[in-house]
C-alpha cells in the first residue's frame, strides 16, 4: 500500500535525493527510507546481542526527555556512555544493572547497534507518549 505525502526538504536533501534516482524524488525517497530501516533494524539486532532487558530498561530511563532530534549527537558511543555515567548510578537499582558493566557495553557497540539502539529507545517513548503500556526490555525486538 503506498500513501502520498508532501515534504519539505532544504536543497541539501534534494540533492542527496536526486543523486539515488535522477529524475525520481520519490523513488529516492522509498530507496533512502528502506536502506534506513533495514540498517537499524540490523542495529537493533546487533545491540540486543550486547544488551539484556535491564541494561535497554536503564537505557530508556537514562535517556527520557534527553534524546534529542539531532541523532548525529548521538551516534557516538563516549557520548552516550558519559550520560550513561552520568545516570546510571541512580538508575542501577531500579534496573538490577552494574553501571560499570553497562558503560562498557555501551562503549562496545559499533555505529550499526548504537544508531539501531538509539532508533528502539526513541520508538519506545513515542510509544509511551501515545498512552501504550511498554516493556524497554522489547524495544530492540
Amino acid at each position: 500500500m503506498r500513501s502520498q505525502i508532501n515534504l519539505r526538504v532544504s536543497d541539501a536533501h534534494r540533492a542527496y535525493l536526486e543523486a539515488r534516482n535522477p529524475g525520481n524524488l520519490s523513488a529516492g525517497f522509498r530507496l533512502t527510507v528502506d536502506r534506513l530501516d533495514a540498517l537499524q533494524a540490523d542495529g537493533r539486532k546487533r545491540a540486543a546481542r550486547i544488551l539484556d532487558g535491564s541494561d535497554i530498561g536503564l537505557i530508556c530511563d537514562a535517556l527520557n526527555g534527553i534524546l534529542t532530534t539531532d541523532t548525529t549527537l548521538w551516534l557516538t558511543s563516549p557520548l552516550l556512555a558519559m550520560t550513561l555515567e552520568d545516570s546510571a548510578p541512580a538508575l542501577a537499582a531500579k534496573w538490577q544493572v552494574d553501571p560499570a558493566a553497562l558503560v562498557g557495553k555501551v562503549r562496545s557497540l559499533d555505529p550499526a547497534a548504537l544508531a539501531g539502539l538509539l532508533d528502539a529507545v526513541e520508538r519506545f517513548w513515542n510509544r509511551v507518549e501515545a498512552g501504550e503500556q511498554c516493556d524497554p526490555a522489547e524495544a530492540l525486538r
